[in-house]
C-alpha cells in the first residue's frame, strides 16, 4: 500500500511539474509576441539617441536623460518612481583632438582622448615614439622612455568568437598604461583602440586611470588603421616624431542621479529583483548600443509583463545607473544605500552588452544553481527562441560593483551576439542606425522571459 501511495504522490508531483513547464512555455510565447508586435524599446531608443544624444556623466545631456527616463517610468503602473542622488566627477573632452606624424607631408592619425585623460595644453606635444606590444616590454627601454610618447600597439585577437574575451586581454593596458609610462618619464600614452576589426579607422575611447603620486600624462586611443600607419612610419624612420593635442580636463564634482522605479510584489514585497543598466554613455556617437539598448530594453521588458497583466510575486526594481563609463559612482551609491537599508536583493539582471540578437545570459551563482537553470529553463528558450547560453560568468559591471555587498544574490548578465559589438563600442559609430528593431525586441523578450522565471521560481535559486 505504501509503495502504491508513494508512486501516486510521485506521479502527481511529476504531473504538476509538467503542467508548470507548459504554463511557462505558454507565457514565454505571449512575451515574445507582445515584444515583437507591441514593443516600444526601439521607439524610446530613437528619442534617447536622436533627441538627447550622447550622455557623458555630469553633462547636461546626462541630466536630460535622467529627467526624460523618469518621465517614461511614470507613464507605467509602477508603485514608486524616484531619483537617487549621486555625486560624481565630471570629465569634459573639450575641443576635438589632433594628431599627425611630423614630416614634410603630415600623416594624420585618428585619435580620441581616453576618459579621464588630462590635456596636452594648447600647444600640444611633439616627441619621438617608442612602440611596444605590451607594457611589460618597457622594461628593456629604461631611461630611454623619458621624454617620449609610448605607443602600445597590441592587435586584437580576431580568432576569438567571444569578443569580450579578446577585449579583456588588452583592456588592462588601457587603464594601467598612463601610470606605467609616467613612472618612466614618458610624456604621453598612445593606445591602439580595442576594435574587433583591423580595418577600423574609428578610434575607440574608454576609461583610464592615474595613480596618486605619479605625474598625469595625456592618454589617447588611436584607431586600428592609424595604428598600422604609425607603426609603418616608425619602421621607415625610428626617430619619427608625432604631434598630439587634446583639450580634456576634469571639471570638479557635480550632482547627478540614478533613476529607479519599483513594481511591488504581491507575495514577498520585501524581496527584491533588481534589473537595469547604465543610462550614461561616452561623449562620441549617440550611446545607442552602449547603453541605450540596455536601459530602454530592460524598461520595455517590464512594460511587456505589465501589458500582459502579470502580477509579480517579488518587488521588481528597475535601476538606470549613472556613470558606469567613467567611475561607476551610480552603482556604488546604489549598493551603499541598499546595504544601509539591509535590503534583501534575491536576484539581479543587467543589460550592458548591446542590442544585438540575444544569445543567453552569464550567471553569477554556484555551479549547482547554474546546472539547475540549464536543466529547467534553458529548454524553454533554446528550441523556439534560439537563446541557449546559460553559463557561469560575470554579473556585469554595475551589478558586480554593488553586488560586492550582496554575495549571495544570484545575478544574470544579458549576452547578445558578440560579433559586431566591439566594432562600434565607444566610437562615433554607436548610433541609432546601428540597432536593428527585431534584434532589440527579441532581446527585450528574452530579458522579460528570464525576469518572469526568476520571479516565479526564486526559491529554487536559494
Amino acid at each position: 500500500m505504501k509503495t502504491l501511495f508513494s508512486t501516486f504522490i510521485l506521479g502527481a508531483l511529476f504531473s504538476q511539474a509538467v503542467q508548470a513547464q507548459d504554463n511557462d512555455a505558454t507565457m514565454l510565447d505571449k512575451i515574445y509576441t507582445q515584444s515583437f508586435y507591441h514593443g516600444e524599446a526601439y521607439d524610446n531608443l530613437h528619442y534617447l539617441t536622436k533627441t538627447i544624444g550622447h550622455r557623458i556623466a555630469g553633462s547636461q545631456k546626462a541630466e536630460d536623460a535622467v529627467v526624460w527616463s523618469k518621465s517614461l517610468m511614470e507613464k507605467l503602473p509602477f508603485d514608486k518612481v524616484y531619483l537617487q542622488d549621486v555625486q560624481l566627477p565630471y570629465w569634459d573632452r573639450g575641443k576635438p583632438e589632433e594628431a599627425y606624424v611630423v614630416g614634410a607631408k603630415k600623416q594624420a592619425l585618428n585619435i580620441l582622448a581616453l576618459g579621464g585623460s588630462v590635456g596636452t595644453g594648447s600647444k600640444g606635444i611633439t616627441a619621438e615614439v617608442i612602440e611596444v606590444e605590451l607594457l611589460s616590454d618597457l622594461k628593456k627601454y629604461g631611461d630611454a622612455v623619458r621624454g617620449k610618447i609610448v605607443f602600445v600597439n597590441k592587435t586584437w585577437d580576431e580568432s576569438l568568437v567571444e569578443t569580450g574575451a579578446a577585449y579583456g586581454l588588452n583592456s588592462g593596458q588601457r587603464s594601467r598604461g598612463p601610470a606605467e609610462v609616467a613612472k618612466l618619464g614618458g610624456v604621453a600614452y598612445l593606445f591602439r583602440s580595442l576594435s574587433s576589426s583591423s580595418q577600423d579607422d574609428y578610434p575607440h575611447t574608454g576609461g583610464t586611470r592615474y595613480v596618486n603620486g605619479i605625474d598625469s600624462i595625456p592618454a589617447l586611443a588611436i584607431s586600428a588603421l592609424s595604428a598600422t600607419r604609425l607603426s609603418e612610419a616608425l619602421k621607415a624612420n625610428p626617430k619619427a616624431k608625432v604631434f598630439l593635442r587634446n583639450n580634456s580636463a576634469w571639471k570638479g564634482m557635480v550632482n547627478s542621479h540614478n533613476v529607479i522605479a519599483e513594481w511591488r510584489g504581491t507575495e514577498k514585497p520585501d524581496e527584491i529583483i533588481t534589473i537595469g543598466g547604465h543610462i550614461d554613455s561616452w561623449d562620441v556617437g549617440e550611446g545607442a548600443h552602449d547603453n541605450g539598448t540596455g536601459t530602454m530594453g530592460t524598461l520595455d521588458a517590464i512594460r511587456t509583463l505589465m501589458k500582459l497583466g502579470y502580477k509579480p510575486k517579488h518587488t521588481i526594481r528597475l535601476v538606470f545607473y549613472m556613470n558606469e563609463e567613467n567611475g561607476v559612482n551610480g552603482s556604488m551609491k546604489y549598493g551603499e544605500v541598499a546595504l544601509a537599508k539591509n535590503e534583501k536583493i534575491i536576484a539581479a539582471i543587467e543589460s550592458d552588452a548591446g542590442g544585438f540578437a540575444p544569445r543567453g545570459f552569464d550567471i553569477k551563482a554556484s555551479a549547482e544553481k547554474v546546472q539547475w537553470i540549464q536543466k529547467q529553463w534553458k529548454p524553454l528558450f533554446e528550441e523556439r527562441f534560439w537563446v541557449s547560453r546559460f553559463l557561469q560568468g560575470s554579473p556585469g559591471v554595475d551589478s558586480g560593483i554593488w553586488g560586492a555587498h550582496f554575495p549571495n544574490t544570484v545575478m544574470f548578465n544579458f549576452r547578445p551576439d558578440p560579433h559586431r559589438y566591439f566594432d562600434i563600442h565607444h566610437t562615433a559609430k554607436d548610433v541609432f542606425e546601428a540597432v536593428d528593431r527585431r534584434e532589440l525586441q527579441s532581446g527585450v523578450a528574452a530579458i522579460a522571459s528570464l525576469l518572469y522565471l526568476v520571479d516565479q521560481q526564486a526559491e529554487q535559486l536559494h
